[in-house]
């Protein structure tokens, strides 16, 4: 998702980004509400947002070695 207060603005808002979508007072469009819809446009990215991170935790993310290993590793490579 590559800014979503830009596709929510101006997508649904003003009409200018896909999907076009405005209120008849703010500009050309087929349709829309632009005092609803950017809401519920940046509800839906931000809840689509959190179900990413769940999987990305749940299945990819590599096991974080606990503190006194880390603290052990990165002495190992001091620089003198």
């Amino acid at each position: 998702m590559n800014e979503p207060n830009g596709l929510a603005i101006n997508g649904y808002t003003f009409g200018s980004f896909a999907p076009g979508r405005c209120s008849k007072t703010l500009g050309n469009c087929p349709g829309g509400n632009s005092a609803v819809e950017p809401y519920v446009a940046a509800h839906n990215m931000i809840l689509s947002h959190g179900a990413a991170v769940k999987v990305y935790k749940d299945k990819y993310q590599v096991c974080i070695l606990p503190n006194y290993w880390t603290k052990l590793y990165l002495l190992t490579f001091k620089n003198y």
